[in-house]
């Protein structure tokens, strides 16, 4: 498996490969369909996850790869660092890459086994942690890079696993942890790396109680455990910017109420009293820190209304009055996101149906969190955003960028996007950027954060370069061959955007009359380099 790159760059097949790719195309070719992709910190390596070619013939079976792998890519030269590094089980996750950018972390799960390989950054060479029983739920590393945090499920049981792992070694440190309860959101990690937060909920006849269990990092005990009566958990905790603050949000559905708890981020302890807000959390996470952590926002949907309320992170105290959107019954938050000065605005992307010309509109409001009022007046953009995070917000935090796809099209004509850009008055900077093709994730911006560059889909994978100050597109959008595999990625100098497509050479389906199916796909990954000084590609 791990001759297969070298294979495919030298042989026959990479001129199979060049006819197929468009001219000036600068492709790393990987064998198999790409699963994820990770930039590490400092943007000069790209770590790409590959799943194995495909086949239900099982005599095909034994001649195929049967591992995935993970190859390292310099961004500076294109080129792959080491040799691609193969591993058994399905890849759970991206790669997780420490904030040094020295060590990277894959996990895997295979059956109810888990493991972590951790990977030396430098030269692409790897150590296996050792196995865990349970499937994962989340790999966390803390702040220094030092220690990873992994966290697995034994459903039979219904029991967590918390286990510390050497993050240079792969040796266990401390015993693992169990925790009884199904997990809620993924596990946490205090801002200084002391402390890992895990939320569970425990189910004993028809009581449902939420527990929170706070963990010392530096050796995997337990540094307190609380116990949160009659509720069940919208996700894990969350802790402030600055670790000052930690809340852990939980709601009881058969009253559609919502509880705000505020916890001490050393021990997990309750700080004064919860606060209790109508309706059930409509977002995920199901709150956010501003203004640097000192407020918290929630929305809430009640069944005849949405709104977001803003919260005093120290003592759970309304600020102001809770912001109702339009739309009544009908109008959903689908995200809320900070930005501004200090994090002193808040962007709600909210949706409701108009009755009147029987179509969903798309609102985006800014709130100032200071004292919780609308800036400016909503506005109603044209089209509607796609299923996942749409909104990026602008390296100076002045900005929103709001991705939104074509309501409907009609027959013959191109489908068409856009990025809206809103500032902190509420008000559109500029007209919405045209973006050919379907849109499914939101803008990436270079490391200056001049240039906001829109991946979409139209046939091919596309992507566009808009100028973050004006609005305009950049040049002419660049497409490259393949269906989209993974997020846009910039390298640290800017110079080329990195795109992981699926190209499928052939996928045989035989409707033979047997007791299976008899199936057989070939998939190759392009990691493609777009030069982005005057948007065409790199080669």
């Amino acid at each position: 498996m791990n001759q297969l790159v070298p294979l495919i760059n030298n042989t026959p097949i990479r001129g199979l490969l060049d006819r197929i790719d468009p001219a000036g195309a600068s492709a790393v070719r990987l064998l198999g369909a790409p699963v994820s992709t990770t930039m590490s910190p400092d943007g000069m390596r790209l770590y790409v996850v590959t799943a194995p070619v495909t086949s239900t013939l099982p005599f095909l079976s034994l001649f195929l790869p049967s591992t995935s792998s993970v190859t390292e890519i310099d961004t500076k030269t294109n080129k792959v660092v080491g040799v691609p590094i193969a591993f058994g089980g399905g890849p759970v996750g991206p790669v997780v890459v420490s904030p040094d950018g020295t060590q990277a972390y894959l996990t895997t799960s295979s059956g109810d086994r888990t493991r972590v390989t951790i990977i030396n950054t430098g030269n692409s060479t790897f150590t296996r942690a050792g196995t865990l029983a349970g499937s994962v739920q989340g790999v966390v590393d803390t702040a220094d890079g030092l220690r990873v945090f992994l966290g697995t499920m034994d459903s039979t049981a219904n029991e967590w696993t918390v286990a510390l792992v050497d993050g240079r070694t792969g040796a266990q440190v401390g015993k693992p942890l169990q925790i009884a309860g199904f997990p809620s959101g993924e596990l946490a990690t205090s801002p200084d790396g002391g402390r890992a937060y895990l939320t569970t909920v425990v189910v004993a006849g028809d009581t449902r109680s939420t527990v929170v269990t706070v963990i010392d990092t530096a050796d995997n005990t337990l540094m307190g455990t609380t116990v949160l009566d009659d509720s069940i958990a919208d996700g894990g905790v969350v802790v402030s910017p600055d670790g000052a603050h930690a809340v852990q949000v939980t709601n009881t559905t058969s009253r559609l109420h919502t509880t705000v708890t505020m916890l001490d981020p050393g021990t997990g302890a309750v700080v004064g009293a919860p606060a209790g807000l109508d309706g059930l959390p409509s977002t995920y996470p199901a709150a956010i820190y501003v203004d640097g952590g000192d407020r918290l926002a929630v929305a809430t949907y009640t069944g005849s209304q949405s709104s977001l309320t803003i919260l005093d992170a120290a003592d759970g105290t309304v600020v102001g009055t809770p912001v109702v959107m339009e739309g009544g019954g009908l109008a959903v938050v689908d995200q809320v996101t900070a930005f501004g000065e200090g994090d002193d605005r808040l962007y709600i992307l909210s949706r409701y149906w108009d009755a009147d010309e029987s179509e969903y509109k798309t609102l985006a409001t800014v709130v100032d969190t200071t004292d919780s009022t609308v800036v400016g007046t909503p506005l109603v953009l044209d089209g509607e955003p796609p299923p996942t995070n749409s909104v990026s917000v602008s390296p100076d935090r002045s900005r929103v960028f709001q991705t939104l796809r074509p309501a409907s099209v009609s027959q013959g004509q191109p489908y068409i996007s856009s990025v809206a850009m809103i500032g902190t008055d509420g008000t559109l900077i500029t007209a919405p950027a045209s973006v050919p093709g379907s849109i499914y994730r939101p803008v990436v911006f270079s490391p200056d954060g001049s240039r906001a560059y829109q991946l979409s889909e139209n046939a091919k994978s596309v992507v566009t370069a808009i100028d973050a100050t004006t609005g305009a597109v950049i040049g002419s959008p660049v497409a490259v061959n393949g269906r989209l595999g993974d997020d846009l990625f910039v390298a640290a100098d800017g110079a080329s955007a990195y795109v992981s497509t699926r190209i499928t050479f052939f996928r045989l389906l035989l409707p033979i009359p047997l007791p299976f199916p008899i199936e057989f796909s070939l998939s190759i990954t392009h990691v493609n380099a777009v030069d982005t000084a005057d948007f065409v590609a790199t080669i």
